[in-house]
């Protein structure tokens, strides 16, 4: 019996080249990273241009405020980080690294720093404002995403993710509110605290609960898989509108996680099931995203099926929902912050030897 010839029609031979061409996009971004990463962003002299606005997010390690450059009208979003805490915390160097991360970042679905400033009491991160807010809010106000619309998303993650991970990468915080949506529908990944330069493994516990991989919590090390679950997750999340683990104890739910066993919705497709299942997989030797054929795995699945990658990629797909922005400044897609930020500078650096490398 003759063996069936492999198929090296048309489109086999479009996606070997869309392929070649692909790497080589990645071997450019990573020539260009290296050579980013080695210098700091612009020093922005004086905050007088920017002028404060409102407060449009805040975390653990910082306040996040919108203001705009009154010289060219630009909007602009400033992440505002204490040096006091930073050091007090042993957070110094992680900023940095974060600052120098973020500006040497050059992706379509990226957020990137630009400009940097800092004085006595504070370090300023100043980034594009990106007005359609987080896709948290968005899950949120939805409910959950169609299937259609979170394949768009999950695309421009794998990316993100592939893109990172060339760059020996993991974010190790991958999550809706870590994810922007822009004034035209696509995305941008935020939020590079976390996020690590490995070459070998990690055994430092971070990320947040929910979405972290049981290899962060157990001791056993981890590499990049730790991201391909967490995008599991998020990709459960979009489609049911909640995680597949939970608890309000974190040892129970280090237990749920650990044994990888979760119901998924009856209205998931076969398809999506199946990517699931090999992505949140507690065996990292069979998890989609760490084998041989890398990203690969997981842009040839059957549940991309209908996902033009280089149509993704160079934005050229309409996306299935935009975001209604009213004005260039409009923050009616951020959750309402209780208070204004207000910031008291010392007339003392008290701590210039912290932040000599800033």
């Amino acid at each position: 019996m003759k063996k069936r010839r492999k198929n090296s029609g048309p489109k086999s031979t479009k996606r070997a080249q869309e392929a070649k061409e692909h790497d080589e996009y990645l071997e450019h971004a990573r020539e260009e990273f290296k050579k980013t990463y080695c210098t700091m962003p612009p020093f922005l002299g004086s905050l007088r241009t920017l002028k404060a606005m409102k407060v449009i997010g805040s975390g653990t390690f910082g306040t996040v405020q919108l203001a705009i450059n009154e010289v060219s009208g630009e909007y602009v979003a400033i992440k505002i980080m204490t040096k006091e805490f930073l050091v007090r915390t042993g957070q110094v160097r992680h900023a940095h690294n974060e600052l120098k991360i973020s500006y040497a970042l050059n992706f379509p679905f990226v957020l990137n720093t630009v400009q940097f400033h800092h004085d006595n009491s504070y370090l300023y991160f100043v980034m594009p404002f990106i007005s359609g807010g987080d896709m948290f809010s968005h899950l949120r106000r939805q409910g959950q995403f169609s299937e259609d619309l979170a394949r768009f998303y999950a695309a421009q993650v794998t990316l993100t993710l592939e893109y990172m991970h060339f760059l020996q990468l993991v974010h190790r915080d991958v999550k809706p509110e870590n994810i922007l949506i822009d004034e035209r529908g696509y995305l941008k990944v935020m939020d590079f605290g976390f996020t690590k330069y490995f070459k070998g493994r990690g055994f430092t516990t971070v990320g947040t609960p929910e979405y972290m991989a049981p290899e962060l919590f157990l001791s056993s090390g981890y590499s990049f898989s730790v991201d391909w679950w967490a995008m599991g997750v998020l990709i459960f999340e979009m489609c049911a509108g909640y995680t597949p683990f939970s608890d309000r104890y974190k040892a129970r739910l280090h237990e749920r996680i650990a044994s990888g066993v979760y119901e998924s919705p009856k209205t998931f497709s076969p398809s999506l099931e199946h990517l699931l299942r090999n992505l949140i997989q507690i065996d990292v030797t069979k998890r989609y995203g760490t084998l041989k054929n890398g990203a690969s795995d997981i842009k040839n699945h059957r549940w991309f099926r209908a996902i033009n990658w280089p149509d993704i990629l160079h934005r050229r797909v309409k996306p299935l929902f935009v975001p209604e922005v009213l004005a260039p400044g409009d923050v009616s897609h951020f959750l309402p912050e209780s208070q204004d930020l207000k910031l008291e500078i010392s007339d003392v650096d008290k701590y210039r030897e912290f932040f000599r490398d800033f």
